[in-house]
């Protein structure tokens, strides 16, 4: 099992944050806060505004997309507090947002621009016209691509790309693309556009784009109705499907197709994000039950599921901050586990730590992060010159004495200065 060395309590208060993931809840109105190492889940970790579409991180804060209010929402990192709404034009339907250099860009879907927002007075401060109904953004060696679905009622016109450069905010190119051009990627210095179609008779595609020439190279045949792209550290290209059909794939260098509308990697596909580490995917299910948030490794084995709220339409993964052992150094060589583990009726749960280390309190959380076991105390059953060893038993039920349900748990050791370390295991009847 992957040992996990958690100090969430301190991550909040230093903004250290390993691994956390944020959640628009469109149809809730409310952001979710993942930790993925812990599990804990809080799904109102800030109310959002009107029918919300996108979330963007940055090193302090959060930033929403509010296209119902016309507006950018500004959160903090730690405590989900509203700091700002930036208004954008009125009507404008903002879409989505990127951050470069100081400056949020946010596409306008309505009104055809691209707004310029400067981060430090959180206002708009220039716009520019681009194609028709522009959706998703790019930044590469200082230009931004925009994708133009040219959406006129009642039916999508062939898309466009418009190319800006950033240093003059003007459109310098425009590329044509395949019909209602969504989102971007990059891998390998080379720019991956995923279009939809009209849902109906002409199915999915994605774009090549070589960023030298700002034509497209190649086009791929992916089929069904991909709205969302992101590139994976295992080199792959994943897109999911904006009618939660699944999830598809193919190879960012051979663009050999690995999974898809056929074979789908994985089912929803209302978001996808990657880091180092892992894949997520939304599923937001029937848009009338709680939306659920899917991790797998770099292998595409699946780990763990998330219970989020209704509507979820966007993920953003949080890059990890500074490091947990910059911090506490003597806690990185403690080790946290149980055995067995998956286990059925009992497991045991041991945690070495150094002599100084007084160990208070185990508690046990399901996956949507409640409580249901404390462990008064843990046993001290050996010392070392410089280490102790403590073990606790635990039984697999909650307080009121009742078996739990099989699935994935987490354990959270607490110490006598507040330190707390936290572990996941498997229960399997």
């Amino acid at each position: 099992m992957k040992k996990l060395v958690v100090l969430f309590n301190l991550c909040l208060m230093l903004n250290l944050f390993g691994a956390n993931a944020f959640v628009v809840n469109s149809n809730s109105q409310t952001l979710s806060k993942i930790d993925l190492e812990t599990g804990y889940v809080n799904n109102a970790f800030s109310v959002i505004g009107l029918y919300a579409n996108r979330v963007i991180l940055s090193e302090d804060f959060i930033y929403v997309v509010n296209s119902g209010d016309n507006s950018v929402q500004k959160i903090d990192l730690n405590s989900g507090e509203t700091l700002a709404n930036i208004p954008v034009e009125n009507s404008s339907n903002p879409y989505d947002m990127i951050i470069h250099n100081g400056f949020a860009f946010v596409t306008g879907l309505f009104t055809s621009k691209v707004y310029k927002i400067d981060l430090s007075t959180d206002q708009v401060v220039d716009d520019i016209m681009v194609g028709n109904s522009p959706e998703g953004m790019v930044v590469y060696d200082g230009k931004l691509y925009v994708a133009n679905t040219n959406y006129i009622y009642p039916s999508y016109n062939p898309g466009t790309v418009s190319v800006i450069d950033l240093n003059t905010f003007e459109v310098i190119e425009t590329i044509d693309v395949e019909i209602n051009p969504q989102a971007f990627t990059v891998a390998d210095d080379i720019i991956h556009l995923v279009c939809t179609g009209d849902y109906f008779s002409i199915f999915g595609k994605v774009c090549i784009i070589d960023p030298l020439s700002n034509s497209v190279m190649e086009t791929i045949e992916i089929g069904g109705s991909p709205a969302n792209i992101t590139f994976a550290q295992n080199g792959n290209v994943y897109l999911g499907d904006g009618m939660g059909i699944g999830v598809y794939s193919y190879n960012a260098e051979t663009y050999e197709i690995i999974h898809s509308s056929q074979n789908p990697f994985s089912s929803g596909g209302s978001s996808i994000a990657a880091n180092s580490e892992n894949i997520a995917v939304v599923d937001a299910g029937n848009w009338i039950e709680n939306s659920i948030v899917r991790i797998y490794d770099l292998n595409e084995e699946f780990l763990s599921e998330y219970v989020v709220a209704i509507g979820a339409v966007h993920i953003a993964i949080q890059d990890e901050g500074s490091s947990i052992d910059e911090i506490y150094p003597e806690i990185q060589d403690n080790q946290i586990y149980n055995y067995p583990n998956p286990f059925q009726s009992e497991t045991t749960i041991s945690f070495s730590c150094h002599r100084d280390t007084e160990i208070t309190e185990v508690n046990i959380y399901n996956i949507k992060g409640q409580q249901i076991k404390t462990l008064d105390c843990i046993n001290h059953v050996n010392a070392k010159a410089t280490q102790l060893l403590y073990s606790k038993n635990w039984d697999g039920k909650d307080e009121s004495g009742k078996l739990v349900k099989p699935g994935v748990y987490f354990y959270q050791i607490k110490t006598k200065d507040h330190q707390l370390i936290s572990g996941k295991m498997i229960i399997s009847r």
